[in-house]
């Protein structure tokens, strides 16, 4: 399973709904290769709060759009639910982030980037 922006947006509760979604859906010792969002990402803490971790911008191309932030601590905590984690690493993506999917591109933009496993016991 690949995502690169599913995991970004909504709140962290509907995060970790989708992946208990993409944890029944895979197969046992299932692949996972997601971005999350980082709480030293520039728009962590801006716009309309929506839960302690959640945030949506008040203007631009995402307006209103939640998006959900994690510390190394919070998103282990919250994979490990249903995966083994291989790699987790911490980027700043400012020269990655699509022009397909933002006309004028953030600065200071930071994501997890993480590849997973389902664990065995699932």
């Amino acid at each position: 399973m690949v995502s690169t922006h599913a995991l970004l947006h909504g709140a962290v509760r509907d995060i970790e709904a989708l992946l208990d979604v993409i944890a029944r859906a895979l197969k046992p010792r299932g692949l996972l290769y997601a971005t999350f969002g980082s709480t030293s990402d520039a728009r962590y803490g801006k716009g309309e709060r929506i839960d302690p971790n959640t945030f949506a911008p008040a203007a631009g191309d995402e307006q209103g759009v939640p998006h959900a932030y994690f510390d190394e601590r919070s998103l282990r905590r919250m994979l490990e639910r249903h995966f083994a984690i291989d790699s987790i690493e911490e980027r700043i993506v400012d020269d990655v982030v699509g022009s397909w999917a933002h006309p004028q591109r953030p600065k200071g933009s930071v994501h997890w980037m993480v590849r997973a496993r389902l664990s065995k016991d699932q």
